[in-house]
């Protein structure tokens, strides 16, 4: 099991958008034995790239500064 910081569980979750989206165009009712590959991958490749956006957006803002981050 991997130790998810909360950033990490908010990408994934932010991820979780992108993949409804793909399986509402496969349709809820096929069954994943019966997607093709390239449904496969649109799936994953949907999933993998809502990750790697939601982290970006996460770098790209200034960290906030808590009491924690003052020495007095």
């Amino acid at each position: 099991m991997v130790d998810l910081t909360p950033l990490e569980t908010a990408a994934i979750e932010a991820g979780l958008e992108p993949v409804a989206k793909i399986l509402d165009g496969i349709g809820w009712h096929v069954p994943p034995a019966a997607w093709t590959r390239d449904q496969m991958l649109g799936l994953i490749l949907a999933g993998i790239e809502g990750f790697q956006d939601a982290m970006r957006a996460a770098a790209a803002q200034p960290a906030p500064i808590t009491s924690a981050d003052c020495p007095f």
